[in-house]
């Protein structure tokens, strides 16, 4: 009944199912495709004010930042240099201050940052 779209079903296992859906299209190296699979967090909303169960875009907003830096990574790797200084920069910003658990993909993203986005 909280889903906009009047789709249902559990929210996390559609936000993973469009974490595995990219992961598929970049190993078959459809990177457009899978990048696209990955914008699914970018268009969520809340439906009055987040209580009980978790609402899908909870769930989309905290899955976003690491399919952002997915998305960043993966241009990286292409040498697309505009959008993995755009998303990694980004990933950098929300996750300043994050759990240690993140520092091996926050000091990867710092990395590939100053090395794509010097000028």
């Amino acid at each position: 009944p909280l889903d906009s779209a009047g789709r249902g079903g559990d929210p996390f296992a559609r936000a993973v199912l469009h974490m595995k859906r990219a992961e598929w299209l970049d190993s078959l190296e459809r990177f457009a495709a899978a990048d696209s699979a990955q914008l699914w967090y970018e268009n969520f909303e809340f439906i009055g004010m987040p209580s009980g169960e978790a609402q899908a875009s909870e769930i989309d907003w905290a899955l976003g930042a690491y399919a952002m830096w997915l998305r960043g990574e993966r241009a990286y790797r292409r040498h697309n240099r505009t959008a993995a200084c755009r998303h990694l920069q980004r990933v950098l910003e929300l996750w300043s201050g994050a759990d240690a658990a993140y520092e091996p993909l926050v000091r990867g993203a710092t990395e590939h940052v100053r090395e794509a986005c010097r000028q």
